[in-house]
């Protein structure tokens, strides 16, 4: 698994493609002006968290992936991801909400700028 990064031949998006263990393809636009000015001053692993999430985003930028498979997505440790999610929430990036139902918790995450 992992992300692919590309500008097309115009040179206005970036696409992104992830790999699943059925080794289907999936791929997603990014406008060149949220790559430029929304992942400006973060670092790698900032951005590929980001690039992430905005994979799994729906329009109107919430997203649910578990913690397990963005790490796996990335193949990042599970405390890294965890880390950097809470930083880039701190940076205003993304919003977490936490829902917990006895040991069991599920992390929703709304982009502020998608």
């Amino acid at each position: 698994m992992g992300i692919d990064l590309r500008i097309t031949k115009d040179g206005r998006k970036v696409a992104i493609q992830t790999e699943t263990k059925d080794k289907k393809s999936y791929w997603v636009r990014i406008p060149k002006k949220w790559w430029l000015e929304s992942l400006k001053g973060l670092n790698a692993i900032e951005r590929s968290i980001l690039i992430d999430l905005r994979v799994y985003a729906n329009p109107e930028g919430f997203c649910y992936p578990s913690l397990r498979r963005v790490s796996a997505d990335l193949e990042i440790s599970f405390n890294t991801t965890r880390k950097y999610l809470k930083i880039l929430e701190k940076k205003g990036h993304i919003k977490i909400v936490i829902t917990r139902r006895g040991n069991w918790k599920k992390w929703t995450y709304k982009m502020t700028q998608i």
